[in-house]
C-alpha cells in the first residue's frame, strides 16, 4: 500500500510538507508527454437547485454556479487541478462563448481557441433537494457550416502533429459530419498518435472503424458497439472477450468499460482488469466519466501503464460523483480513493 500511495503521489504532483516539496524539486523527473483535447461542442454549465420540481410554478432557486464545460474541456481542467497540462482546442462564438473564455483563462487553461459564428450552447443542470433527482437539460449546440468543418480539420491536423495523446471527447454539434472522429483517427494513426476517444452513437462506431488507442463506453455504449443484448450487462470475463474481438478487430487497442457503481472493465492487450473504487455517498453523476478521462491520460503522459492509469481514472469518477453539480474530481480526494481502489485480472 505504501509503494502505490508514493506512485499516485506522484502521478499528480503531490508531495507533503516543505522538506519533502524541496526534495521533490530537486530530483529529476520523467518528461511529460503533450496532451490535446478537442471540444467542438463545449458548453457554458450553470448548476442551480431547487427545493421541489413543480410544473407551472415559478421555482425559486438555492444558487448558481457557472462552468465552463464540455467533454474535452473538463478532462483539461481536471489535469490542470491534478498538476498536469494540456493544450484545449475549443469552438467558441458569441456572448457565451466569451464567458467560457473568460472562465477558462480564468483557471490558467492553455486555450486553443477555434471561433465559430454561432453562439455557443449553454447546459443547466438543476438538483431537487426534496428527492435528491438531478435533472440536467443539454442543447444542441450551434449549426456548422462546410467551411467551418473545414477549417477546424486544418487547425487541428498541425495540433495533432505537435501533441502525443489526443482526447476527443463529447458530442458533434450540428452540420458536423458524423466521421469527424473518424477523419481525426486515421490522422492520429498516420502520425503515430495516440487518440482517446470519448462519445456515442453513429461517429463513436465510425471512429472505431478507422481504429483508436483507448475508447471509453459505459455499458449501455459497450452493449451497442458489441451488437446489443446482454453485451453490457453481463459477467467480467463475458465482456473481457467481446472487448478481446474489438481489439483483434483493429478497432481499439484498448479500452475502459465503465458500469456505474459497479466498477469499470480495462481490457488492455493481452488482458483485462475488474477496477472498483471504494464505494462512495452520490452527490451528482456530472463529470464523473470526464474525470476519469482527465486522470488516466495525465497518468500516460507521465508514462505509467494502462492498467495504473486506469486504476487512478477509476478513482478519479468516485470522486467527482461526490461533489454536487457540475464539479469536478479534486486531487485529495482522488488520492484517497486511489490508494484503496482494488484491481482483479478478468
Amino acid at each position: 500500500m505504501r509503494g502505490d500511495a508514493a506512485r499516485f503521489n506522484r502521478l499528480l504532483g503531490y508531495v507533503g510538507g516543505k522538506a519533502a516539496q524541496r526534495a521533490y524539486t530537486r530530483r529529476k523527473r520523467p518528461v511529460m508527454q503533450k496532451i490535446l483535447t478537442i471540444t467542438l461542442n463545449p458548453a457554458l454549465d450553470l448548476a442551480t437547485g431547487v427545493d421541489r420540481m413543480r410544473a407551472n410554478r415559478k421555482l425559486r432557486c438555492t444558487g448558481a454556479r457557472l462552468d465552463p464545460g464540455g467533454g474535452g474541456v473538463n478532462v483539461s481542467r481536471v489535469i490542470r487541478r491534478f498538476g498536469g497540462s494540456s493544450t484545449a482546442f475549443v469552438a467558441l462564438g458569441g456572448p457565451t462563448g466569451r464567458m467560457m473564455r473568460e472562465l477558462m483563462q480564468a483557471q490558467k487553461l492553455d486555450l486553443a481557441e477555434f471561433a465559430i459564428k454561432g453562439d455557443t450552447r449553454q447546459d443547466i443542470t438543476v438538483d431537487e433537494h426534496a428527492h435528491g433527482r438531478q435533472y440536467r437539460l443539454v442543447l444542441p449546440g450551434p449549426r456548422w457550416s462546410r467551411q467551418e468543418v473545414k477549417a477546424a480539420v486544418t487547425a487541428l491536423e498541425g495540433l495533432i502533429r505537435d501533441h502525443d495523446y489526443i482526447v476527443a471527447s463529447g458530442s458533434l454539434p450540428p452540420g458536423v459530419p458524423e466521421d469527424f472522429y473518424a477523419k481525426l483517427a486515421r490522422l492520429a494513426r498516420q502520425l503515430r498518435k495516440r487518440l482517446i476517444l470519448d462519445t456515442s452513437g453513429a461517429p463513436l462506431r465510425r471512429a472505431l472503424k478507422a481504429g483508436v488507442f483507448l475508447v471509453k463506453p459505459n455499458h449501455i455504449e459497450f452493449a451497442d458497439l458489441v451488437g446489443g443484448g446482454r453485451g453490457g450487462r453481463g459477467d467480467w470475463a463475458s465482456m473481457a472477450r467481446l472487448g478481446a474481438q474489438l481489439q483483434q478487430r483493429g478497432e481499439a487497442e484498448a479500452m475502459i468499460v465503465t458500469r456505474g457503481d459497479k466498477g469499470a472493465l480495462l481490457v488492455a492487450p493481452g488482458e483485462a482488469w475488474r477496477l472498483q473504487a471504494p464505494k462512495v455517498n452520490v452527490a451528482s453523476l456530472v463529470g464523473a466519466g470526464d474525470s476519469l478521462i482527465g486522470a488516466a491520460v495525465l497518468a500516460l503522459a507521465r508514462g505509467e501503464t494502462l492498467l495504473e492509469a486506469a486504476r487512478l481514472g477509476v478513482a478519479a469518477a468516485a470522486a467527482a460523483v461526490e461533489t454536487p453539480g457540475t464539479e469536478l474530481a479534486t486531487r485529495t480526494e482522488t488520492l484517497r480513493l486511489a490508494r484503496r481502489t482494488k484491481a482483479w485480472r478478468v
